[in-house]
C-alpha cells in the first residue's frame, strides 16, 4: 500500500469513528520501522465513560486477538503488560486520547491493531513494519550456483531483504574504490536486479559487479555489495612437448607433456587416455598458476603402444567441461619375415608359372629384395616374385630381404624345384664343348661335365669306338667322382691308343642325355 492510500484511509477511518462513535486508532505514520519506536493514539471521544481500554492485536492466522496493553480511564494508568516493549496510558492526561507505544519494533509487530473498550464493535487498523534493505546476496541461476560456465546463456541476479520491495540495480564497477558514492560513476548493467549474459566469455571472468539496494521509500537508504563474477573454462588450446605425430624406436623410452598454453579456471586436470590396455598413462604436477601438467611417460615401449593417445584437459568443477587433443604415437621396429611360400608346390613342372610371396611385420614398411644363389640380386623388388614360365635354370634357392632402417634387415629363403630333363649348365664350365681335350706330357686326362637337371640325376661313362660300340669303363686307371649335378672323369697314364671319343649319359626320372668328348694325346716334343 503507498503512503498516499494509506492516509486517505486513515482519514476517513477517522472522519467514519467520530460520527459512530467507535474507538479509532491513529498514528504520525502509516508505517513502522523496524528497531525503532511506533505510537498508536486511540480517540475515545464521545464514548460513554469506559471504565478500560485495551489495545490489541489480531493474530496473523486466526481469528483470535492479543491483548497487548490496558488503559485504567479513571487513572490513567495501564496495567502490567506481559509484553515489556509495549506501554499505555493517557496523553496529557486526557482520558479521551490513550497511547500505546512499541518500542524495538519488530517483524510480528505487522498486522491488524484495534483498541476497544467492554463489548463495543472493533475496528481494526493495519500496520505494516518496513526493514531494509539488508542481506544482499548475489546468485548465479546456474546448476550449481557457483558460477557460469564458458559458452552457455545465463542470468546473475541480486536480492537484498526489503519491505516493501526494494529498487535494486547492477552495475559494472570501472572505479576501484569502495565508497557507496562511486556507485554513480559506474556503468548501470540493470535497473530491476537481474543481467542476462548470452554466450558468456571467460573474458569477464573476475570482473566486478555491484549491486545496490535502495528502499524505495527512504530514499537516502541504500546498501551496496559486490561480486567477482566466476566463469568456469577449459583450455582452448593443448599444447604437446613434440608434434601431434611422434615416432620413437622400440625400447626407447617415452616422455611427452601436455598443458594448455591459455589455462583453464580454476585449474584444470591433465590426463592422458590410450584405447588399450594400458587405458591411463598419466604423472602430472603443477605447471603454472592456471593449469596443471600431464607427462606421458613410459619406460622400453614396445610396438603394442603404438596408436592413438588423448590428453584431456578436465575441469574438476564442471565435469562436463572438457577438452581432447590427439596424438598418434608410431612406435618403429625392425623387419620380421612372417612367412616365405610358394602358391605353387616345391617341385613344380618345366614350363608352369610360380609366384613367390614374402610377408614381412614392420613400422615403416620395409623394402623387399630378392636375390638367389646363382645371382647376387634380382631386378624385382615388391613383395611378390612372379616367374611366368619356369625352365631348369629357374631351380635355385631364393632368398627375400627386407630392410626398413631400423636395425638389422631380416632375411628368409624358399627352395624352387623345376622338374627337367638334364642339360648342361651353360653358368658352369663343362670342358670338351666342341673342341678336344688335349692330354700333355702328365698323361692325365679330365673330363668334367655340368648339369642342371631335377630329380638329381646319375652319370655313366662309356667308350666310344669308331664303329659306334659303346663299353663300359672298367680299367683301374680310370676314376669317376661324382658330385650332385656334375661327374668328373679322371684317366691316368694316358697314351695314344687312349685316343678318342668318350661318352657320358646323364638320367634322371624326366629321361636321359648324352654329352661325348674327344680326348687327344700330344705330348710336347
Amino acid at each position: 500500500m503507498s503512503l498516499w492510500h494509506a492516509t486517505a484511509l486513515i482519514l476517513f477511518l477517522y472522519i467514519y469513528f467520530s460520527y459512530t462513535g467507535g474507538q479509532f486508532l491513529t498514528s504520525q505514520q502509516p508505517y513502522a520501522i523496524r528497531g525503532e519506536t511506533f505510537t498508536w493514539v486511540c480517540d475515545i471521544r464521545g464514548q460513554q465513560n469506559p471504565e478500560n481500554v485495551v489495545f490489541i492485536k489480531f493474530r496473523s492466522r486466526r481469528s483470535d486477538t492479543l491483548s497487548i496493553c490496558t488503559v485504567k480511564i479513571n487513572e490513567c494508568s495501564s496495567r502490567r503488560s506481559r509484553y515489556s516493549r509495549y506501554n499505555c496510558g493517557c496523553i496529557n492526561n486526557d482520558t479521551s486520547s490513550l497511547y500505546l507505544t512499541l518500542t524495538n519494533i519488530q517483524a510480528d509487530d505487522e498486522g491488524k491493531w484495534a483498541c476497544k473498550q467492554s463489548s463495543n464493535t472493533v475496528y481494526p487498523v493495519y500496520l505494516p513494519v518496513y526493514y531494509g534493505p539488508e542481506n544482499v546476496r548475489f546468485r548465479y541461476n546456474t546448476r550449481d550456483g557457483l558460477g557460469f560456465t564458458e559458452g552457455e546463456d545465463s542470468t546473475l541476479t541480486c536480492n537484498a531483504d526489503c519491505e516493501p520491495q526494494c529498487n535494486i540495480r547492477l552495475y559494472n564497477k570501472t572505479i576501484n574504490t569502495s565508497e557507496p558514492s562511486s556507485v554513480n560513476k559506474n556503468q548501470l548493467l540493470s535497473s530491476n536486479g537481474s543481467l542476462s549474459l548470452v554466450n558468456i566469455s571467460r573474458d569477464i571472468n573476475g570482473s566486478a559487479i555491484i549491486c545496490q539496494a535502495v528502499h524505495p521509500n527512504f530514499s537516502g537508504t541504500s546498501v551496496t555489495a559486490e561480486i567477482k563474477l566466476k566463469v568456469y573454462y577449459v583450455a582452448r588450446n593443448i599444447v604437446f612437448s613434440t608434434t601431434d605425430n611422434e615416432t620413437v624406436i622400440e625400447g626407447q623410452d617415452v616422455n611427452i607433456t601436455c598443458y594448455s598454453s591459455d589455462g583453464c579456471y580454476p585449474p584444470c586436470t591433465f590426463i592422458w587416455h590410450h584405447d588399450s590396455p594400458y587405458s591411463y598413462y598419466y604423472n602430472y604436477h603443477r605447471h603454472r598458476s592456471n593449469s596443471d601438467i600431464a607427462i606421458l611417460s613410459m619406460k622400453r615401449v614396445n610396438r603394442e603402444r603404438s596408436g592413438v593417445y588423448k590428453c584431456e584437459a578436465r575441469q574438476s568443477q564442471r565435469p562436463g567441461l572438457h577438452k581432447y587433443r590427439e596424438l598418434t604415437l608410431t612406435v618403429y621396429y625392425p623387419p620380421k619375415i612372417e612367412y616365405l611360400k610358394s602358391d605353387a608346390p616345391n617341385e613344380i613342372d618345366e614350363g608352369s608359372s610360380v609366384t613367390l610371396f614374402c610377408s614381412v611385420d614392420s613400422v615403416p614398411d620395409s623394402s623387399i629384395s630378392w636375390s638367389r644363389s646363382k645371382e647376387s640380386q634380382l631386378p624385382t623388388t615388391g613383395s611378390k616374385l612372379f616367374i611366368p614360365i619356369a625352365t631348369c635354370g629357374h631351380a635355385d634357392d631364393y632368398t627375400c630381404t627386407a630392410d626398413n632402417g631400423v636395425g638389422q634387415p631380416s632375411t628368409k629363403t624358399i627352395s624352387v624345384y623345376v622338374r627337367c630333363l638334364p642339360r648342361i649348365d651353360q653358368n658352369q664350365t663343362t670342358n670338351g664343348k666342341g673342341v678336344p681335350v688335349i692330354v700333355g706330357d702328365d698323361k692325365t686326362a679330365v673330363l668334367t661335365i655340368h648339369v642342371i637337371a631335377y630329380p638329381l640325376p646319375t652319370f655313366k661313362w662309356y667308350r666310344l669306338y669308331s664303329t659306334g660300340i659303346e663299353k663300359p669303363l672298367t680299367d683301374f686307371s680310370i676314376k669317376q667322382t661324382d658330385t650332385l649335378l656334375s661327374s668328373t672323369l679322371t684317366i691316368e697314364d694316358f697314351t695314344v691308343e687312349d685316343n678318342g671319343y668318350y661318352k657320358v649319359y646323364v638320367e634322371n626320372s624326366i629321361g636321359v642325355r648324352s654329352h661325348v668328348f674327344l680326348v687327344s694325346y700330344k705330348p710336347i716334343i
